[in-house]
Parts: C-alpha cells; structure tokens; sequence
C-alpha cells in the first residue's frame, strides 16, 4: 500500500480541493492510504467531514516551524526576491504604522534590497539553496517516518507550514507534487522557497508567473483549472423559490449580492451599505432589491455602524476556530449555499476579492467598487491600492468587471445591469477563458489524474 501525504493548512484548501472530487476519487483508489495533514486544534472537524475510508487526518503542532528564527529570516528574505504593488504598499504599510526616521529608512533599504535581488535567477537559486541548508528539516520526522509516503502534495506551495513537507520530502527523497492555491500568489508570497517535483496551475497566467518570477520548468507544469467550480456546473441547483425561502426573501425581488473588503482591509464597508440602502429608498432603483452582504470567512467586515433592516441579509460563512475567524473553514454545505447565492444573484459587487472568479462561472454581472465610500483617502490606504495588483491588473483588463470610482457611479451601474444583464459579456467570458481555464466540471478529475501519475 502507497501512502499520500495532502497537506491541508490553508482554509480555502478543504474548499478548493477536499470538497470537491480530488478527495472523493482518491478515497476510492486501491492500495492507496490519504493522509491530510492540518493545524492540531481543526483535527476534530477535518475527522469529522473527510476521515473515513482511507483517509487519515493527522493533527500537526505548528509551532516549531512558526518559531524557528532560520525559518523566519529565509521567509523575509524570499520576500524581498519579487517586486510586485501588494508587496511595496505592505511595505508603505509598515513603514506608516509608525512612523519614525527609523521606519522610514527601513522601507528605503528593503526597497533598496528588492530592486537589487529580485529577477536573478542566480540569486534566486542560491536563496533556495542556502533556505534549504541552514533551515530545520526534522520537524516532521515522525510523521514521515510512520508512515513512509511515496508523494507528498502540497496543496498551497507558498504556505510556510506545506514548505516545511516539501523540504522534509526532498531531505529524505520522496517525491512531491505542488499547487499554486490562488490567483494571486506568485505576486503576493515571495520566492516560491521549495520547487517541487511537477506544479499544477490554474489556468495559463499562473503557469507563466511560475515560470518567469519562479524559474519554474515550463515542462513540469500542468494547467488544470479550479476544482471548487466543479460543483457548480455539475450539480442541480436549488429552485429559486426554495433559495429565497431559504434566506427568508421575497422572489420577486432581484438580488445584490455584495462582498465587503473586510475589516482588515476596510473600514468603510459599512458606508457602502448605507449607501446602497439610501439609493434603494431613495427610488434610484427602478427594481425592487434585495441586498445580500457575503462576508469574507477569514477577516468579516465591521458593519456595527451599519443600521441593519429587513433589505438586508448579513452572512458570517464558515467554521470558527479562534476569536478572529483567521482560521474559518467551509465545509460542503457552505459551498453549495454559495453556489446557490451566486446562480441566484442578479448583481454582484466586491472589493479586492476572487468572488468575481465564481461570479464568473454563471456570467454575472459584476461590480468592483474603487471608492471608500463617503471618504476620500489617500491612495495608501484606499482601496483603490488593492486593484492595482499585479493579479487584479490583468483582471480588470478583460473588461468582465466595471470599476466604479463614487456612489453615483456604482447605483448607475446597479440600474444597468438589473435592466440589462448581458452588458459586458464578452468580457465575462474571456475572464472564463483566461482566468478559469476550462468550465467543464472536470478540473477536479484533471487534479486527481496528476496525483495519481505522481504516485506511480
């Protein structure tokens, strides 16, 4: 019996890989063991919603690697070794925290570093060599040495905690199968720390991200698309009546679906609430509306000022593990209400979010607000800043999402596409064609087959 080690540290990992047919196809194989390695405090609800079968969970105390100091200098380090706008504004960030000579002439230097060490592939090879040197790789000994894997697949290959796998299999020579978790990662993570023995990708933008800021070998690159879409185009969808039964509105009613930027992001999510519900009782829209507010799981926007009526419906999604809801995971039942949410929504509006992604998969119109409500900040802390993006860039290029920059702006665009949804299709689907690869509900199939070529 062959041994699979998933690693599963990230929570948009059970959504994009455990809840789809990647899990269900490999609980299947014969004289095929799983192991998901996840945080130790969510071992009791990765056993309850995937350990069964074949399936093993394995809960894994994360501070070791969290405190060892070569770990934390590499991981800065690699940090300095791609140029891209999220990490000069993280930067910006920190250097206005607090603001001193001292803090200023730190942003000055580590700019002064980025310019100096990203884009060399000698430097980057000799960053990876030395992180692999002078880093701890026994950590995980035990784990490997119970259970002898002959494929480590680390799900999200940026994240510390899956490079602590990736070094400890390439330490005992075990083979290793790698995945960029999300759209924005090769931009917004760093050096890409351990290069594993083939990458999936999911669509050909991250392949060529991987391959030009990465040095990643093109050959060893597999485009396989999103498996948490799967679901949407392969499963029945609910009823419009029992949907908006469900959320307790009424169905005559057109749907705004609305995604705040989030606490940590914003603090004028709930401006825009006010807004919205000023337009729908001022009359400004024609249509009678609903607005549903779709909190981030990880980081949900404070509404508090937000004086909250029945036009709104508020959802906090997901399984809390801490106070802060880092860490919240979604389980099926989450992802199909979205799936459900997003076939049902007339519009959909965000702020620095990959909701457009899955809006995307039903081609719905869709709104990215560029304005920090009734404020005007400065550029730094607006979240303008956030759809400059090197990933949110090549987004807004494809024409699918209408930027809007005021109030007047965003209920305009509102009233456009309630009265005319297809506005802007062309744009949607070239967002599928580039952005989502295939929409055939085999991306999970596509997953699996990898896994499985790998283990052989």
């Amino acid at each position: 019996m062959k041994t699979l080690f998933i690693t599963s540290f990230h929570s948009f990992i059970s959504k994009n890989i455990l809840n789809t047919d990647v899990l269900k196809s490999l609980r299947g194989a014969q004289d095929l063991r799983v192991v998901i390695f996840v945080q130790k405090n969510k071992k009791e609800f990765f056993e309850r919603h995937y350990g069964s079968g074949n399936v093993i969970v394995e809960g894994v105390d994360t501070s070791p690697i969290v405190d060892s100091r070569a770990n934390t200098f590499f991981s800065r380090l690699l940090f300095l070794m791609i140029d891209s706008h999220y990490l000069w504004y993280k930067r910006v960030e920190r250097r206005d925290a607090r603001p001193s000579p001292l803090s200023w002439l730190k942003y000055h230097v580590f700019s002064g570093l980025v310019r100096v060490l990203s884009g060399s592939r000698a430097l980057n090879r000799a960053a990876r060599f030395l992180a692999y040197r002078l880093t701890p790789k026994d950590i995980l000994a035990a784990h490997f040495e119970r259970y002898a894997p002959a494929l480590v697949f680390s799900t999200d290959v940026f994240d510390p905690f899956d490079v602590q796998f990736l070094k400890e299999a390439k330490h005992r020579g075990v083979a290793t199968l790698g995945m960029v978790r999300s759209w924005d990662n090769c931009y917004s993570k760093g050096l890409m720390p351990v290069l594993p023995d083939r990458l999936l990708v999911n669509n050909e933008i991250i392949r060529e991200e991987a391959v030009t800021l990465h040095d990643y070998p093109s050959e060893r690159v597999e485009v396989v698309g999103l498996p948490q879409f799967d679901a949407f185009v392969n499963e029945e969808r609910a009823s419009r009546e029992a949907f908006f039964k469900t959320i307790g509105v009424d169905p005559t009613k057109r749907l705004v679906l609305f995604a705040p930027a989030g606490a940590i992001l914003s603090d004028t999510d709930w401006q825009i609430c006010e807004i919205l519900e000023k337009a729908r009782e001022e009359g400004k829209l024609k249509q009678p509306v609903h607005f549903f507010v779709r909190n981030h799981p990880g980081h949900p926007a404070d509404l508090s000022r937000f004086k909250r009526n029945l036009h709104f419906t508020i959802q906090d999604p997901g399984h809390v593990f801490d106070e802060n809801r880092k860490n919240a995971e979604l389980d099926p039942d989450d992802q199909r209400f979205l799936a459900d949410l997003l076939y049902h929504s007339d519009v959909v509006l965000f702020i620095a979010t990959t909701l457009g992604l899955d809006a995307s998969v039903y081609d719905k119109p869709q709104i990215m607000l560029d304005f920090d409500g009734y404020e005007k900040k400065e550029y730094v802390k607006s979240v303008a800043r956030y759809h400059d993006e090197d990933h949110m860039k090549k987004y807004i290029a494809t024409g699918g999402v209408r930027l809007v920059r005021d109030k007047d702006e965003l209920i305009a665009a509102i009233g456009d596409y309630l009265d005319d949804p297809r506005r802007d299709r062309a744009g949607r689907e070239r967002v599928v064609r580039e952005q989502l690869y295939k929409i055939d509900g085999k991306s999970a199939e596509r997953v699996a087959s990898h896994v499985k070529a790998s283990l052989r």
